[in-house]
């Protein structure tokens, strides 16, 4: 496994404007040794267009440098609106870098910015579950904050009520039920 680079092309600022009566079509191409990774085309993006797309590099020894060229998307021949590099050393000294870097035309001079973020993912020679070489101290349980529990007690069947109390001879639990009022029934309604 090699160390990583991860390349985020955010957008460009104030880019040149390579169409006269239209909207440009930009898109980027990142190169980095014989990788070359291409975004998407912003339609009619013009000369703030937004890319917001991610690039994984395998990092070479010795290479430091990664170039972005921004092109114009046409129907017969994409042309050339700018390029950016980026040297790496910041990156891989930080882990992390997120800024605006400047973009030149062909004639070297600067024609607005291109806002990348670089994340660096270092390649670590031991595996990370591999067995140290000072292996940690055992440790129990901590101590509970509870007693010791008692051994279960024997199965008893469940408390009930009491039976309810009898009634004295002649009585009853009910109510007395009375005869009904004047002509026999009940009222009606």
């Amino acid at each position: 496994m090699s160390s990583t680079l991860e390349v985020t092309v955010i957008g460009g600022v104030g880019l040149t404007d390579k169409e006269v009566f239209t909207r440009q079509d930009p898109y980027v191409v990142l190169e980095y040794g014989q990788q070359r990774f291409r975004s998407k085309t912003d339609i009619d993006g013009g000369t703030n267009p937004a890319f917001n797309s991610t690039f994984t590099l395998s990092l070479l020894p010795g290479l430091n440098e990664v170039t972005i060229v921004i092109w114009n998307e046409n129907v017969l021949r994409d042309n050339v609106i700018g390029s950016c590099r980026i040297g790496l050393e910041r990156v891989l000294a930080t882990g992390m870098e997120d800024g605006y870097f400047p973009v030149y035309n062909k004639r070297q001079h600067q024609h607005g910015s291109l806002r990348v973020i670089l994340k660096y993912r270092p390649q670590y020679s031991a595996s990370p579950y591999a067995p140290s070489a000072y292996p940690q101290p055992a440790y129990s349980a901590p101590p509970s904050a509870y007693p010791p529990s008692y051994p279960p007690q024997p199965y008893a069947p469940p408390v009930s009520y009491p039976p309810p109390p009898a009634y004295p001879y002649g009585q009853s639990p009910y109510p007395p039920s009375y005869p009904p009022a004047y002509g026999g029934s009940y009222p009606r309604y």
